[in-house]
């Protein structure tokens, strides 16, 4: 027999249950390791409902000797909750899709739950994977290993659910897919500047180096210039004291660039700056003069 739902004209709260038809699991036969082809019959895996949105590719073959179960079939809209996992991740929950591929069963670590009113669905999978039933699933779940917990189909009907009313559900999800929309722009934002500063930072140095640096993108070009930083002996070290970097440079009538003294250092670029920092404390090398930058000749850049 049908139930129905009378909404609340205030805030309420339920159990789970008081807001289902009731629920259904599916089916786990011996399936195949590899995921189905084509128009081929798929079982699911928990990791298909357990990162917050539905994710069909996570799926085991069914052997074309078994006849699949329609009943267990995934269909768009399906509320679904896993009923084993760890116990950080044990009744995870998701909708699925209106574009829900078909062919697809459920397993039986897989739980569909029928709802009074379609229009809960959102607000309950709100509710359901929040930190608060994150910590009622997790001390109700069961087993001696973390890395699988489970939880029964009554601890699931017995989650507590505040329940306003559908106007306010509403306009919370609508403010909640507002922020995660500005989330996500940040978050797009974040990773093209550190891509472009990364980018920026290998020119810099390649311009410095005259060394290529492999690139998985394509590498941003470089200004067509030169950084000149000229570095200059200042008193010669004892021929005991560690200064390769003075010893290069007195070798070179005292004076050469940051780039060819690099090279001739043969060193990690870290290692250089480090020794150039002790050199320029002793005063075995003047404080360098602040670089200047200077167009490359035209046979410089075409090389």
């Amino acid at each position: 027999m049908t139930k129905t739902f009378l909404y609340p004209t205030g805030g309420a709260g339920f159990f789970l249950e008081n807001l289902l038809v009731g629920s259904e699991s599916g089916w786990s036969p011996k399936c195949d390791p590899e995921p189905r082809r084509g128009n081929e019959w798929g079982v699911l895996k928990v990791s298909a409902v357990t990162w917050g949105f539905f994710n069909p590719e996570e799926n085991k073959r069914l052997p074309l000797s078994l006849e699949a179960r329609p009943e267990c079939e995934v269909k768009p809209g399906d509320f679904m909750l896993s009923r084993a996992n760890t116990a950080e991740l044990v009744a995870r929950s998701v909708i699925a899709p209106t574009n829900c591929p078909e062919q697809l069963l459920m397993s039986d670590k897989i739980v569909r739950l029928v709802f009074l009113d379609e229009r809960l669905k959102p607000w309950v999978n709100l509710v359901n994977n929040s930190e608060l039933s994150r910590s009622y699933y997790k001390a109700r779940a069961t087993g001696t290993s973390d890395s699988m917990r489970n939880v029964s189909r009554q601890v699931i009907h017995e989650l507590p659910i505040p329940l306003p009313s559908l106007q306010v559900q509403e306009r919370v999800l609508k403010a909640l897919g507002r922020m995660m929309t500005f989330c996500d722009e940040l978050e797009r934002q974040l990773v093209s500047r550190m891509r472009l500063s990364s980018q920026l930072s290998i020119a810099a140095v390649s311009s410095l180096t005259g060394i290529t640096i492999e690139q998985e993108e394509d590498p941003m070009k470089a200004p067509q210039t030169e950084l000149i930083a000229p570095l200059r002996l200042g008193t010669a070290p004892d021929i005991k004291a560690q200064a390769p970097l003075a010893t290069i440079l007195a070798r070179h009538n005292g004076e050469m660039s940051a780039k060819d003294l690099w090279q001739r250092f043969a060193g990690e670029i870290d290692a250089f700056y480090a020794q150039l920092k002790t050199e320029v404390a002793h005063g075995w090398i003047l404080e360098p003069a602040p670089a200047e930058m200077r167009e490359k000749r035209t046979d410089a850049v075409s090389a």
